[in-house]
C-alpha cells in the first residue's frame, strides 16, 4: 500500500507534539506507553505526515509562549 493511502496511526499526533516540545523518543514513547522504535518507525514510514505534524506544532507551540510572553510584557 502507498505511503499516501495510510492513514497515520492513533497517537501519531501526540508522538510528533512531544518530539515538537523537545521530549526524546524515549520519553515521548514512554508517555505514549509505546517502543521508542515505533514512534521513529511512524516519522519513517510517513515523512510528509510527520514534516507537516511537526511544522503545524512548533506554529501553535510559539504561539503558545508568545502568549505567555506577552503575559509579562509591562514595558
Amino acid at each position: 500500500m502507498p505511503a499516501r493511502d495510510r492513514k497515520p496511526p492513533p497517537q501519531f499526533d501526540r508522538a510528533a507534539e512531544h518530539r515538537a516540545r523537545g521530549l526524546s523518543w524515549d520519553a515521548a514513547a514512554r508517555e505514549l506507553g509505546r517502543n521508542e522504535k515505533t514512534l521513529r518507525e511512524w516519522a519513517k514510514r510517513l515523512p510528509r505526515e510527520w514534516a507537516a505534524a511537526l511544522r503545524r506544532l512548533e506554529s501553535i507551540i510559539t504561539r503558545e509562549a508568545t502568549a505567555h510572553t506577552d503575559d509579562f510584557d509591562h514595558t
